[in-house]
């Protein structure tokens, strides 16, 4: 069962400086209710573009957009 949307911040740093990209994310429950994230994609978006999406995403599945939350490097892209 999807819980809501959320967008994961990756954090990117090289000798240019620090880099931001955003992965929109669903939520959900397990069946032993821990929660569980699902990137829906490897590669980072824009804050906005990401932002856009998630926003949309959440009124079409009728969940609450989360907002931003920093990766996490145990969550796995599917599909």
């Amino acid at each position: 069962e999807i819980s809501g949307v959320s967008m994961q911040r990756r954090v990117s740093k090289s000798p240019s400086g620090t880099h931001y990209s955003y992965l929109p994310t669903l939520n959900r429950r397990g069946a032993d209710e821990d929660a569980q994230s699902i990137k829906l994609i490897t590669w980072g978006w824009s804050e906005e573009k990401a932002r856009a999406f998630c926003q949309w995403l959440s009124q079409e599945l009728g969940v609450e957009f989360k907002g931003i939350e920093e990766e996490k490097p145990e969550c796995v892209a599917k599909g």
